[in-house]
This record gives C-alpha cells, sequence and structure tokens, in this order.
C-alpha cells in the first residue's frame, strides 16, 4: 500500500498547483497509485486554521479508508485543545506561516498537549521544496525537540543539511 504522508488540497495561493478539490486530488491519487493519504487543507495553513481542519476533518469522515488527518494548529489562538477531534492522529505547525517562534510558551504549551495525549507533532522545514518559500530553520525544530523530548517531532518538507544537524543530536531526542 502507497502512502501519502502530506496531500494539500485547496487554493495554492503562490501559482496554479494543479488540482484544488478533493475529488481531483483523489483522482490524481489513483492514477499514481497512492491508496492512503494524511491529508492537509491549505486553507489551514494561509487563512483561517479551524475551518481548515473542520474541512479535513469532513474528508476524513467521509473517506475513512482513504485519508487520515494531522490537525494544523496555530499555538496562539484560544483552546487549541478543543479543537482536537478524535480522529487526530498528529498535529502541524506552521511556524514560518502563522507567525509564531517554535520557543515560544504557546509552541510549548502545544507540545505538552501532544506529549499527553501521545500525538507526534510535524513541523515542516519549508511547505514544497521551493527556496522561493519561506524557510525555517532546521536548528530551531531540534532546540524544541531537545526541550520536549518526550514528544516525537518530525521535521518534514527538509533538505539534506538536515542530515548533518541530526548527527549532532543526542540519541535520547526522537525525530
Amino acid at each position: 500500500m502507497t502512502i501519502d504522508s502530506l496531500s494539500y488540497f485547496g487554493f495554492w495561493p503562490y501559482w496554479d498547483a494543479g488540482p484544488t478539490a478533493l475529488e481531483d486530488l483523489m483522482r490524481l491519487q489513483e492514477e499514481k497509485g497512492i491508496a492512503h493519504s494524511i491529508l492537509c487543507s491549505t486553507k489551514a495553513i494561509f487563512y483561517d486554521h479551524v475551518q481548515g481542519n473542520r474541512d479535513v476533518t469532513d474528508a476524513v469522515t467521509k473517506y475513512p479508508r482513504r485519508f487520515s488527518t494531522w490537525d494544523t494548529f496555530h499555538p496562539r489562538a484560544e483552546s487549541f485543545s478543543k479543537e482536537i477531534t478524535e480522529s487526530v492522529r498528529g498535529i502541524r505547525l506552521y511556524p514560518a506561516y502563522h507567525g509564531y517562534r517554535l520557543r515560544s510558551k504557546a509552541v510549548s504549551e502545544v507540545l505538552d498537549y501532544a506529549s499527553a495525549h501521545q500525538l507526534p507533532v510535524s513541523i515542516p522545514i519549508r511547505l514544497i521544496m521551493s527556496f522561493a518559500l519561506p524557510e525555517l530553520q532546521a536548528e530551531e525544530i531540534m532546540l524544541l525537540a531537545e526541550k520536549h523530548a518526550k514528544v516525537k517531532v518530525i521535521i518534514s518538507c527538509a533538505n539534506y543539511e538536515v542530515f548533518q544537524i541530526l548527527d549532532a543530536l543526542d540519541d535520547s531526542v526522537e525525530l
């Protein structure tokens, strides 16, 4: 079974990125032999994370064998923990797009929540491999992972330079 660990759907604000509707994404996945996707709404990144997460939850409810959800959170939003549904398998953070720093108290609270509920946290260095888009420094993610060693932190959309940083990490940090 081929699984796509990060499938975006929705409007892409930078350029025409192909299918935006969920049904178009499903057709593309069928063409490419992808049986399951962990879904992310671009609305959750660029516009309204609460509505974007609802769109993903609706898709997972409609197609539970096809999609899973990792909710996108904006740590500075009120009551992020109330937004989590039972279908959530992990948390995604987009500090480069939501305007917060990984060393903030709000992010620590999200990771404390993730630890208490055994949810992994994914943090992309960039949305896609395009050097024109905002980029987060891998070292920032590493420092966060070291501070919250009980949380599985996933660095996504990385480039090869991340492996040099990983070599320097303490073995007790789960990435």
